[in-house]
C-alpha cells in the first residue's frame, strides 16, 4: 500500500476506511500488512469512474440503473465481464456463467449460507486469509478443519485421508438432494495465495479436481489476485474452475471462482462476480436475498460495465500491474540485500504478498512488536 501523507489528518479521520477501525493504521509506522490499493491506485481509480459514470449516465436506458436489477446482475454487466475476463484470463468465458455480487467477501457469504448449514465442516487451507476462518466459524457456525499446504498449493494426498475421515463420522447425517449439491466445502486461494502468494501446481489442481467429483465438495476459490500476474511475457495462471471442464464425461461443475473489483480497482465499489456451472447458478437465482433485493449494486454494476465496454477498465488494469511489478521487484530485492541468514521467501509473480520463513528460534509475535517499536514497521505475523 503506498504512502497516504497526500490526505491530512483531520480529513482521514472524518472518513476512517475499514483498516483503521480495525487498528492497522497508525500515521508513525509503515504497514505492510494491509491487502487494499494505496492512495495513488485509488486516484487512477477516481479519475476513470467519473469518466464512467459521465458517460454512462449520458445514455438515455442510464434511468434502469436506478431500479431493482435482475438476480444475478443485469446483462450488460455479466457481458461485457466475460468479454474483459476472457481477455485478461486468456480463456473463454460465457456470461451465463457469471453472478454478480457485491465483492469477494459476499461472494462467500452468499455460497455459505446457501449450500450449508450450522454445523457444516468446511476445510480451509493452512495457512489461508485468517478473516475468511473468522467469517466461516463465528458468523455461520461451520465447523473448520485445516488441510496442509506446499510449496505446490494443496496437499492433496493429505486431504483426501482427512476427508474420508469426516464423512466416516458423518456419513449419516448430511444426505445430499436438489438443494444440497455438496457434501462439503474447501476454501482456498489457489492463485496468488494470501498469505503465501504461491500457485498450485497444475497437477495439484487437476488432482483436486478428481477429488471433488468423487466426495461431492465444492471448491470455493477466492480468485481476488488471479489478474495481477506482472510479468507481461508471462500468461496468467488458470484458474481452478478451467481444470473442471464441461467436456469431461463426469462433470458436474464443482468449482466456484469468486472475484472481485476491490483489488485491481477499488474496494469501495463493492462489485465482484461469481464463475460457476449452470447448476450452481440457477440455484443461486433461487437465493431469497436475490429475490428481494434483486442483483446487487445494481447501479455501480452498470458504470463498471460501461468502464469495461469503453476499455477503460483493460487499461487501468495494464497501468496497476506495471506499478505494483515495480513495488513487488524493490520490496524483494530489499529483502534480499537486508535479511539475515536463515530467513527465507520467494518472489511471488503476482498478488499482494510475500511469505518470508524465519528460524524457528524466532517468535513471531514478538517480532512484530520489536519492528513497531524500534523500526516504526509493522507486518502480520504468520503464526
Amino acid at each position: 500500500m503506498e504512502n497516504e501523507s497526500t490526505v491530512d489528518a483531520t480529513t482521514r479521520m472524518r472518513h476512517r476506511f475499514l483498516f483503521e477501525e480495525l487498528g492497522f493504521v497508525n500515521e508513525e509506522i509503515v504497514a505492510l500488512n494491509m491487502g487494499a490499493p494505496g492512495e495513488a491506485a485509488l486516484v487512477d481509480s477516481q479519475e476513470m469512474l467519473a469518466k464512467a459514470t459521465e458517460k454512462k449516465l449520458a445514455a438515455p436506458s442510464s434511468r434502469y440503473l436506478f431500479q431493482y436489477g435482475p438476480r444475478v446482475g443485469g446483462d450488460d454487466y455479466r457481458e461485457e465481464l466475460a468479454k474483459f475476463l476472457s481477455h485478461n484470463y486468456q480463456d473463454s468465458l460465457d456470461r451465463e456463467d457469471l453472478v454478480l455480487t457485491a465483492g469477494a467477501t459476499h461472494g462467500l457469504s452468499l455460497v455459505t449460507t446457501l449450500f450449508f448449514q450450522p454445523g457444516d465442516t468446511i476445510f480451509v487451507e493452512d495457512p489461508t486469509y485468517f478473516i475468511a476462518i473468522n467469517m466461516l466459524r463465528e458468523d455461520y457456525g461451520m465447523n473448520i478443519i485445516s488441510v496442509p499446504t506446499d510449496e505446490k498449493g494443496t496437499n492433496v494426498e493429505e486431504f483426501e485421508k482427512i476427508l474420508k475421515t469426516e464423512k466416516e463420522k458423518h456419513r449419516h447425517t448430511r444426505e445430499l438432494g436438489p438443494k444440497r449439491l455438496f457434501w462439503s466445502m474447501l476454501y482456498l486461494i489457489p492463485t496468488y495465495n494470501n498469505p503465501t502468494g504461491r500457485v498450485m501446481a497444475p497437477d495439484r489442481c487437476m488432482s483436486l479436481i478428481k477429488l471433488a467429483r468423487k466426495h461431492d465438495l465444492l471448491l470455493m476459490c477466492d480468485d481476488v489476485y488471479n489478474l495481477l500476474t506482472y510479468d507481461p511475457a508471462e500468461p496468467p495462471p488458470q484458474r481452478l474452475l478451467a481444470y473442471d471442464k464441461k467436456t469431461d464425461p463426469d462433470f458436474q461443475g464443482h468449482v466456484i471462482s469468486n472475484g472481485t473489483f476491490s483489488k485491481i480497482f477499488a474496494p469501495g465499489v463493492r462489485v465482484g462476480w461469481i464463475e460457476a456451472s449452470p447448476r450452481i447458478v440457477n440455484l443461486l437465482k433461487e437465493s431469497h436475498t436475490l429475490q428481494s433485493g434483486g442483483g446487487v449494486n445494481h447501479c455501480m454494476a452498470g458504470i463498471l460495465a460501461g468502464a469495461m465496454e469503453t476499455g477503460m477498465m483493460s487499461h487501468h488494469l495494464e497501468m496497476l500491474k506495471m506499478k505494483y511489478a515495480k513495488n513487488m521487484k524493490q520490496v524483494c530485492k530489499t529483502l534480499k540485500d537486508k535479511l539475515p541468514k536463515g530467513v527465507e521467501f520467494s518472489e511471488p509473480k503476482g498478488g499482494y504478498f510475500i511469505w518470508l520463513t524465519l528460524p524457528e528460534s524466532v517468535n513471531c509475535e514478538e517480532l512484530v512488536e520489536l519492528c513497531k517499536r524500534k523500526y516504526r514497521l509493522d507486518f502480520m505475523p504468520g503464526s
